[in-house]
């Protein structure tokens, strides 16, 4: 009561210059010394390898004033994990309140331990942590041990939870594993077999944890396209169709529209064999112009046999091709039998029936062939 006292009086008997000057001075003092310890943790974590952005982000929830109170424990144990200075630099970006942990071996060995008795390896669970570094930070028991526990009911073995985790590590995530339900729901409602689930499941779980609702559009319009769901295709469409915007699989409709296919072609194609689709432009294109400008076939063919034009152009198309250019400019064989047999055909029956079979008329076949296959 007496120091209440006298400070007020005090505070009475300065004049208002002075007292603003003393507030004045003390807000100087605060941030003077907030702005130092902030520029110190920004120094001190840069020297760990954080970039400055990275290093600025972090410094926010490091618990250190000076070098005698810093975060070493933390940056200490992820680099006895294993972590390079680059890799800490990446995990603390993407969630830079780990620095603020105040017993990193209590907190976090126990997930690690768990994570790695389960399959992960030392550089497979650095990379899956990089990604989702939020992992870290959930209950062992209340969210990593029953979830890992659910995907391998639905997978079958450790081994392929740690697959699919490290295939896409954000599935890992509240959001994204609630989803899985609901859209395995939609594919089982129009009849897709379990198998073909798991495939997708273990192929692209990115897929399963998308939005339900758009999920659900997503599987309609492959179903309008005619793809049978009793089919493995079925789930390779959906793999395919995710591979781009909608934009994207305009943009290669027009393209193969140029060579004369129609949608209904392309919906033809796309049901026998999905990947025509996810080929780049660029290779659509000089596929195409072997096809129908070298080799002198109908555009058609595509439509009938899609996947031609998914095999390697280096390492299929073009070299087959210039051993059918030859073949067919010295009439050996006719443009009929051509087609998409050559191209789909193994390299041993090819070099049988296309290469070894006209030896004697065309010598150095096989070396033209060889030339263009390196």
């Amino acid at each position: 009561m007496i120091g209440a006292f006298l400070l007020r009086k005090r505070l009475c008997c300065c004049s208002p210059s002075s007292f603003s000057l003393t507030l004045l001075f003390q807000r100087h003092h605060f941030s003077s010394n907030s702005n130092y310890q902030h520029s110190f943790a920004v120094s001190y974590l840069e020297k760990y390898g954080l970039s400055p952005n990275s290093a600025l982000s972090a410094a926010k929830y490091a618990r250190f004033t000076t070098p005698e109170r810093s975060p070493d424990s933390v940056l200490s144990f992820f680099a006895d994990q294993g972590f390079s200075k680059s890799q800490l630099s990446q995990l603390l970006t993407g969630a830079p309140t780990l620095i603020s942990c105040s017993d990193a071996p209590k907190y976090f060995m126990p997930k690690i331990q768990f994570l790695k008795s389960k399959g992960f390896t030392q550089t497979e669970l650095i990379k899956t942590l990089i990604v989702n570094p939020v992992i870290l930070k959930r209950s062992l028991q209340g969210f990593i041990i029953p979830h890992f526990d659910y995907l391998k009911a639905l997978l079958g073995s450790d081994d392929k939870v740690v697959n699919v985790i490290e295939r896409y590590p954000s599935l890992f995530s509240d959001d994204r594993l609630s989803r899985l339900e609901p859209n395995i729901s939609i594919l089982q409602k129009h009849g897709v077999p379990q198998p073909g689930i798991l495939y997708l499941l273990f192929q692209q779980p990115r897929s399963l944890a998308r939005q339900p609702d758009k999920f659900k559009i997503l599987v309609e319009d492959i179903l309008k396209l005619g793809v049978n769901p009793l089919r493995i295709t079925f789930v390779v469409a959906i793999i395919a169709k995710l591979s781009m915007s909608k934009l994207t699989w305009e943009r290669k409709l027009d393209v193969y529209k140029k060579w004369g296919l129609s949608e209904e072609d392309m919906s033809l194609a796309f049901v026998k064999y999905p990947w025509c689709m996810a080929v780049s432009e660029e290779k659509l294109t000089k596929a195409m112009d072997i096809f129908v400008n070298k080799l002198g076939l109908e555009s058609s063919v595509i439509s009938k046999c899609p996947t031609m034009i998914g095999y390697s152009l280096k390492k299929r198309i073009i070299p087959r091709s210039f051993v059918i250019q030859v073949l067919l400019a010295k009439g050996l064989i006719d443009k009929s039998i051509v087609k998409g047999n050559a191209f789909v055909c193994s390299e041993k029956l090819f070099l049988k029936k296309f290469v070894n079979n006209y030896g004697n008329e065309v010598p150095g076949l096989l070396k033209l062939y060889e030339e263009h296959f390196k």
